[in-house]
């Protein structure tokens, strides 16, 4: 209802108008709100409003806040070409976390603001692939996030070495080796997605791979759960911070001509083989 609310707020006028016809325009044209956080401590909402254009690249999308018992008026957060997508809170309600692509970045990357003392968002990842869907650990220490790899690459400087291979490649034919290769309306690669922590207290220092040599992404069939962007192996942090639980398959090669099984996996901060938990189909 609240959600409602904001909407209405930030795109009704305040006095009655005179009815008119509801057209394209006007539909397409109505500013959007969509997921909304609640911070930890329940006094705030982070929210997305997406101000669509009928000019291409004129579309914005930003973060906005808004306390929850609607005692102040909404205000923006962020005011970017780009769009700002999965935002999440940091245990203590001061700061919030989300990925997006700022000028300098070749791709998306994590951000942190401080919504509390303000100032400007500062990144906190440099991957070559890429970084989305932060969260924060509950202690607060670690960033979990996800980014989409080479298969059988153990470090960033190695998936550089694979993108470069890529580009100069004499050839644009998409090549298949197994199930699936297509999703709905966009075709897929051989990129599969990783989890990756990023320690809060030295940002400078590089994310950590937790999957990375593991006999699980070595499978022919791994993948997560294949959404409209990409694979999401549906993460959560352990309550005491010490590991993560994910989703994945190792069937889904053979979606073809059988059903595909996924089950909850179980891997520490320490990026051991991660621990399948769940058995049958």
């Amino acid at each position: 209802m609240r959600v409602c609310l904001w909407f209405l707020l930030l795109t009704c006028p305040a006095t009655p108008a005179a009815k008119v016809p509801i057209t394209h325009e006007i539909l397409w044209m109505m500013k959007r709100v969509s997921s909304p956080i609640v911070s930890p401590d329940g006094k705030w909402v982070v929210f997305t409003l997406t101000e669509p254009s009928y000019t291409e690249g004129e579309q914005s999308t930003d973060l906005w806040i808004v306390a929850a018992d609607g005692s102040s008026k909404p205000r923006r957060l962020t005011s970017t070409k780009s769009a700002e997508s999965g935002a999440a809170w940091s245990p203590d309600s001061r700061r919030i976390a989300f990925s997006t692509r700022r000028e300098g970045d070749e791709v998306a990357q994590i951000y942190l603001l401080d919504v509390v003392g303000g100032g400007e968002a500062m990144r906190v990842t440099s991957l070559s692939t890429g970084a989305l869907a932060p969260q924060f650990s509950p202690n607060g220490q670690n960033l979990l996030f996800a980014s989409r790899v080479y298969p059988g690459t153990l470090t960033d400087e190695e998936n550089k070495k694979k993108a470069a291979e890529h580009k100069t490649r004499k050839y644009k034919a998409r090549v298949y080796e197994a199930f699936p290769i297509r999703n709905w309306d966009r075709w897929l690669d051989e990129m599969q997605t990783h989890l990756f922590v990023q320690p809060m207290d030295k940002p400078g220092a590089g994310a950590k791979d937790l999957l990375a040599g593991s006999n699980l992404v070595a499978e022919k069939g791994y993948g997560g759960v294949t959404g409209p962007g990409h694979d999401d192996l549906m993460p959560a942090w352990a309550p005491d911070s010490q590991s993560i639980v994910f989703t994945a398959s190792i069937n889904r090669n053979a979606g073809a001509y059988s059903g595909t099984v996924t089950h909850l996996y179980q891997v520490p901060l320490s990026g051991r083989e991660p621990k399948r938990f769940t058995k049958g189909n």
